[in-house]
């Protein structure tokens, strides 16, 4: 459990969104934006918005993060697939 999940079940929805953006920021320096840690960020991040009903935000990081996941994991990749089923809850 991140950081950042505590901060939302608190009800601190500031603290939270800054953690997961530091979390996905580090991810990306450290691993890469390809990284499939750093997708996983994403895909956090935009399941953050989603539950927050800000909905413009999830889509747009959804298709950046099916397009990585897509040219570094594949197409059929569980996790590509997961990041679609996502989108299409949004």
């Amino acid at each position: 459990m991140l950081l950042a999940d505590s901060y939302d079940d608190w009800h601190r929805f500031d603290k939270a969104e800054q953690s997961y953006r530091k979390a996905l920021q580090l991810r990306q320096e450290t691993l890469g934006r390809e990284h499939p840690d750093s997708l996983t960020s994403m895909q956090q991040l935009s399941r953050f918005y989603y539950k927050r009903r800000r909905l413009d935000e999830p889509e747009s990081i959804y298709l950046e993060t099916i397009k990585r996941g897509q040219s570094t994991l594949g197409i059929r990749h569980r996790s590509v697939i997961r990041f679609h089923e996502d989108l299409a809850n949004v």
